[in-house]
This record gives C-alpha cells, sequence and structure tokens, in this order.
C-alpha cells in the first residue's frame, strides 16, 4: 500500500516544489488539500509534508535567501580594472569590468568597456539581458552617476537615460541605501569570487608564468564571455548543480521578454541659434 501512495505522490513532487517555491503564499496544507483530490490512495498531511520537504531539500527548491526567481538583477563595476595592449606601441589603455548577477540563481555576466559613460554604461546593461535572454523584475545598484541623478534614501531622482532604459526593457531600478554594501550582496560575492576564478586565470596566461595579453576590447571581451560561461556551468562549492543549470531549470521562465529591439541611447544637445541659422552636431 506504501509503494502505491509514493508511486502515485512521486510524480507529483517537482511540480509541489515548484509551485511551493514561486507562490509565497501556497501553504502545505492547500497542496496537501489539492493532492487528495488528485489520487486514490493519499499519505496522511504528516507523510505528505515529510516526503515533500524531503524532495525540497535534495531538489534545493527553497532557498536560505529571500531571493525569488525572475525578480531581481545586481550591478557592480570590479574593482580592478583589465588592459587591452597597442600591438605597435605597446602602450595599455584601462578596461572597466561590469559584472551583473541574478542573485537567486548566481548566473553571472562580465563584459569591458573603455569607459564608465553613460552610453557604454547602458550598453553594458543591455549585453546582459541579450545573455539572459529575458529581463529581470528589478535591476539593482549602488547609487551610480550614471543614472542616479540625486540620491534619496526613499526615492532616487533618475536621470533621463536611465528613465528610457528601464521603460524599454520593461523593468524598475533600485538603488542601495549609501554605505549599506549587504543590500547588493550578491554582486559584493560574485565581485570575489570573479577575482579568484576569472582574474586568476587572466593572470596565469598559458601557464608560462606571463598574463593574457588583449590587443583589442573585442578580444578582451569573447574571454571575458568564456571565462564567465565556464563559471557559470562549474558545479557549486557543495552542491550537485552549476550556476547555469539552476538559472536554465528554475529562474529563466521567470524573466519578461526581451523586446524586440535592443536599446539605443540617444544623445542630446541643447544649442543657441545665432544669427547665421546653423548648428553643430558632432
Amino acid at each position: 500500500l506504501d509503494q502505491e501512495k509514493m508511486s502515485a505522490l512521486e510524480p507529483l513532487l517537482a511540480e509541489y516544489a515548484r509551485r511551493k517555491a514561486k507562490g509565497r503564499h501556497l501553504t502545505y496544507d492547500v497542496l496537501y488539500e489539492e493532492y487528495c483530490g488528485r489520487v486514490e490512495a493519499a499519505y496522511s498531511y504528516t507523510q505528505f509534508k515529510e516526503r515533500l520537504k524531503d524532495y525540497e531539500g535534495r531538489h534545493d527548491y527553497v532557498f536560505h535567501n529571500e531571493h525569488r526567481p525572475g525578480h531581481e538583477m545586481q550591478v557592480d563595476y570590479a574593482g580592478d580594472n583589465l588592459y587591452v595592449t597597442d600591438p605597435h606601441t605597446g602602450e595599455t589603455r584601462k578596461v572597466y569590468v561590469l559584472m551583473c548577477v541574478l542573485p537567486c540563481s548566481g548566473e553571472a555576466f562580465a563584459i569591458g568597456m573603455y569607459t564608465t559613460r553613460m552610453e557604454e554604461f547602458f550598453h553594458g546593461l543591455s549585453a546582459c539581458m541579450t545573455a539572459y535572454g529575458g529581463v529581470p523584475e528589478v535591476v539593482k545598484s549602488d547609487n551610480m552617476t550614471q543614472w542616479v541623478k540625486k540620491y534619496d534614501r526613499y526615492e532616487p531622482s533618475l536621470n533621463d537615460a536611465a528613465i528610457a532604459w528601464a521603460l524599454h526593457y520593461g523593468t524598475q531600478i533600485d538603488n542601495c541605501r549609501v554605505r549599506k554594501p549587504r543590500d547588493k550582496g550578491a554582486v559584493e560575492g560574485l565581485v570575489y569570487q570573479a577575482y579568484r576564478y576569472i582574474y586568476s586565470r587572466i593572470e596565469r596566461g598559458d601557464g608560462n608564468g606571463e598574463p593574457m595579453v588583449f590587443h583589442s576590447l573585442e578580444e578582451l571581451n569573447a574571454e571575458l564571455f568564456s571565462l564567465t560561461d565556464s563559471f557559470n556551468r562549474r558545479l557549486m562549492q557543495g552542491r550537485p548543480y552549476s550556476r547555469q543549470l539552476r538559472f536554465e531549470e528554475y529562474e529563466r521562465e521567470f524573466l519578461k521578454p526581451l523586446p524586440e529591439t535592443p536599446f539605443l541611447f540617444r544623445y542630446e544637445k541643447r544649442c543657441t541659434i545665432k544669427s547665421g541659422y546653423h548648428v553643430r552636431v558632432d
């Protein structure tokens, strides 16, 4: 009889675990009522709850944090820079690395840029959305001047470009409180892990004691994308799954669809019309 009950419950466990993780107000009692109506031979409530909790523990559908799938993406710049070397002169040019992470699954993204100006910053965020194949409900960072015009604890004033970007992707921008690094602990942790995994492999190079040398930003980003992909695919410490596997199986479906076209940064210039009735646009 017990084998018969387990055979009826087992195909339902994955569905119940996913729904329990997704619905903040869904309880074991409600699921048990539904379960009793779907099978002929049902476990008692206590046995049902034990088996479902055991399944959740083994498959990690219930996390010890409060991050909901598809809800938030955290953004930050890495403190250490990378460099592109001119192949003719040997001169180096600084590259800033933008880090993004979905805290629920841990899926990471990194891209390098020559400056942190708004046009490159929003290009990096858009590239991240494309890489994820979807849009989270909220994008959070510290009070970057690229999008926070004036900081306010309750309602920061965003610049026009940030508002346009958020409207284009159908997401919301959230800022961290000043001097509260725990507000974006996931991306802070990602930056630290990136130093250990991505940066260390760039510094190791081919194993000959010399770091990798990049002659263009495209070349550097290709290596960043490759190493980040490898970082996402590797098994997490103490876990039988990778960040990418958890993202694909658990979080991707909760992301909102991408817009038909990527965001285009708009430049605006205010001109005074002189007597010649001409203005110059660079």
